[in-house]
């Protein structure tokens, strides 16, 4: 971001969290009782509702994509930011 401060380019960085894809689904239903593999920790996350919804992220994204963002540079958004979620429910409503 410093390297591109006056020129009229913004670079932010986003982090969704884990996801609830498809793929997360798939590691769900995999039968590890025979295997070496664990996947606990995928379960826990989607039992205790860690997982961020899709349509969520993609509001997100647009957010920073559109002109909301403007003025935003060398910033970390992360999705469970409850601020910035408020902010950007306010500005796409």
């Amino acid at each position: 971001a410093k390297e591109l401060d006056g020129r009229g380019v913004t670079a932010n960085y986003f982090n969704p969290g884990m996801v609830d894809t498809d793929m997360q689904s798939d590691i769900r239903s995999v039968d590890t009782s025979e295997s070496m593999l664990d996947y606990t920790y995928w379960h826990e996350s989607y039992e205790q509702q860690r997982l961020a919804d899709p349509a969520t992220v993609s509001r997100l994204v647009y957010w920073l994509c559109g002109p909301w963002s403007r003025g935003q540079t060398g910033q970390n958004f992360n999705a469970d930011d409850a601020a910035w979620l408020a902010q950007v429910d306010k500005d796409l409503k």
